[in-house]
């Protein structure tokens, strides 16, 4: 996949212009100018740190990167999709995708995605402490074919809590790939609650208590 695929003409070429300038020893400051280059690595150091785009630039700003980029993804997703499958036939596609697939079954046990608990997370693992009901952090399930780890998991309910954020998890419709691991789950014996951020963020002890209900 090229950068004119994935950015587009202008930006793929704005892209590879600095790039260039880059690689002919320039740094930043002289890329981008002192003031400028400053604010860039300040950036950098704080996305590093794991901070979120509302903690670098402001609640407004980070709504409207996400909408740029919601919207660029949905642009050049089908192209992205189709040259993925076509490359997945191929005999090179196919050790790829066998290769990614080994390592997946190897690291997924002792890996645990995020590294660091999200705010959503945070506030359901909050009023699970308060209501004194158990629970675990990002379980390796491993029984079903699309291995994970979810957000929450709950022994004495066998429950399943995923605490989906409206904009990596595409609200209001969700991924494909959350509806194919709902429904292995529940095959294999699981219930699960999904909850959008949006409601969450809305959410007190009671009504959380009340989501519960029904799975107990």
């Amino acid at each position: 996949m090229t950068y004119e695929q994935i950015y587009g003409l202008n930006t793929a070429m704005k892209m590879k212009k600095e790039r260039s300038i880059l690689r002919k020893g320039k740094n930043l400051e002289q890329l981008h100018g002192s003031i400028r280059a400053k604010e860039i690595k300040e950036k950098l150091s704080k996305w590093r740190q794991g901070k979120s785009y509302e903690e670098i630039m402001g609640r407004r700003l980070a709504e409207k990167k996400r909408k740029q980029h919601s919207t660029q993804l949905k642009k050049i997703a089908p192209q992205i999709s189709a040259k993925l499958k076509e490359f997945y036939k191929t005999e090179e596609g196919l050790k790829a995708r066998k290769k990614i697939s080994e390592q997946m079954k190897i690291r997924a046990p002792t890996t645990i995605f995020p590294k660091q608990d999200t705010s959503i997370e945070i506030k359901v693992q909050n009023f699970l402490k308060l209501l004194g009901i158990p629970f675990f952090t990002h379980q390796y399930m491993k029984e079903i074919e699309h291995r994970y780890h979810c957000d929450i998991y709950i022994p004495s309910m066998n429950l399943v809590i995923e605490t989906d954020g409206d904009y990596w998890h595409s609200y209001p419709t969700g991924l494909k790939i959350d509806h194919i691991r709902t429904q292995e789950l529940i095959e294999k014996g699981f219930k699960i609650l999904r909850l959008w951020e949006n409601e969450i963020k809305s959410m007190d002890l009671s009504s959380f208590k009340k989501r519960l209900e029904g799975y107990e």
